[in-house]
């Protein structure tokens, strides 16, 4: 009874605090001050939601849903919590984890990872409970190190490799879910389905082949990505039609990203630097690659450690020039790219698409051509750096920070 009443006197501090901002005119602050008061709300705001995740994991490990006679946990808090089902899933299998794991419960109490953390972990840890509870100092330390959007790809990594640790078929699985849909509608036709990551790099290469980016100085205005590729497989059905030759089938071209420990049978020491990937495709399972190293023509970068210098490639390209060339050659860039995945300006989470390969010390002042001094920048990012006086380096653990 003493602890029912302390919990809702603080209940009561929190409801009157909450009033008290709803009343603010927040017009009248600066610009300066709203940011610091938004920061410091959001701040316990996750506290806030960490403590309900604390309380839904009691509730919930007492069945306390029961004795309303509601037939499962998420039809109570859909009833009685203003939740809509997705929401209510999500905050149960969460804090289901959270009981059956002790030390994420008391990092995620301590602020040491963030509730989307453990979303994510409980999200991967689903049908895999028992090799989540052995890792779970991995996962916990993964998370410690980055914020909740580059783990949620950590923890897609972890599942694959666990996934090949249970010995699931998740890359048969895929290949039974592959399926294309074509949709005659009013004014035109609509195309979907899924296929496998190696199959998606490959449609995508294919594509992105035939139709590279138009002119931008041209009589038309250049088309989106999504146009080119449209074209292009309408290009590729037309040339397909008009060949009645026999015609050898042509070998896959994909590029294969794994970390040396994944690739030697190890399970991975660093979560956070795990790769294994195809690139534009995304994560594969170790048996998946073995298969497509088999027979295509798959480009194949181990990496090392996460420096820069330590992507080795299988063809034997030189990927660093020095001082004999100021721009990266066909070999760095590629490397780069599949390397960075994304624009590394810090905080930056544009596709590598759309970036620029950037020297970090500028090759005017005495840079090298090298893996180690090359980076991808998005334009925005790449403009801000040149013109707008922004300084990045390379940290000793290899990540790109702002001077």
């Amino acid at each position: 009874m003493i602890e029912h009443m302390f919990v809702s006197e603080l209940l009561d501090q929190v409801a009157a605090g909450v009033s008290g901002l709803l009343s603010e005119d927040w017009d009248a602050y600066s610009e300066g001050a709203l940011s610091d008061h938004l920061a410091a709300m959001a701040e316990q705001l996750e506290r806030m939601h960490a403590a309900v995740l604390g309380c839904a994991s009691a509730w919930d490990g007492h069945k306390a849903w029961a004795f309303d006679a509601a037939p499962s946990a998420q039809t109570w808090l859909v009833a009685n919590c203003a939740m809509t089902r997705p929401a209510a899933t999500r905050l149960v299998r969460t804090a289901r984890h959270l009981r059956g794991n002790e030390r994420t419960a008391k990092a995620l109490a301590a602020g040491d990872v963030q509730v989307e953390h453990v979303e994510t972990i409980a999200k991967v840890a689903h049908g895999r409970e028992d090799l989540a509870r052995k890792h779970e100092d991995a996962l916990v330390g993964a998370a410690q190190r980055v914020g909740p959007d580059d783990f949620v790809k950590v923890a897609r990594r972890w599942a694959e490799l666990a996934d090949d640790v249970l010995a699931k078929a998740k890359g048969r699985h895929n290949w039974e879910r592959r399926h294309l849909h074509v949709s005659p509608i009013m004014g035109g036709g609509r195309i979907d389905g899924f296929v496998d990551p190696e199959a998606t790099a490959v449609i995508t290469a294919a594509l992105d082949a035939l139709m590279p980016p138009d002119p931008k100085d041209g009589d038309e205005a250049p088309r989106t990505l999504s146009q080119r590729r449209a074209d292009a497989l309408v290009e590729m059905c037309q040339r397909s039609l008009g060949n009645h030759g026999p015609a050898s089938r042509a070998k896959s071209r994909v590029d294969i990203v794994i970390d040396a420990d994944t690739a030697t049978g190890k399970a991975p020491t660093d979560l956070l630097h795990a790769r294994c990937d195809v690139g534009g495709g995304g994560i594969l399972s170790k048996a998946a690659v073995e298969r497509i190293l088999c027979d295509s023509a798959a480009g194949y970068a181990v990496i090392r450690r996460p420096f820069a210098r330590d992507l080795a490639h299988q063809a034997s390209e030189v990927l660093d020039l020095g001082r004999r060339t100021r721009e990266p050659s066909a070999a760095q860039r590629r490397a780069v790219l599949l390397r960075d995945e994304h624009c590394q300006y810090p905080g930056c989470r544009a596709p590598i698409s759309w970036c620029d390969i950037h020297h970090l010390d500028p090759w005017e002042h005495g840079g090298n051509t090298n893996l180690d001094n090359l980076v991808a920048l998005c334009r925005r990012h790449h403009v801000a750096v040149h013109e707008g006086g922004h300084r990045l380096v390379r940290g000793p653990d290899g990540a790109v920070r702002q001077r």
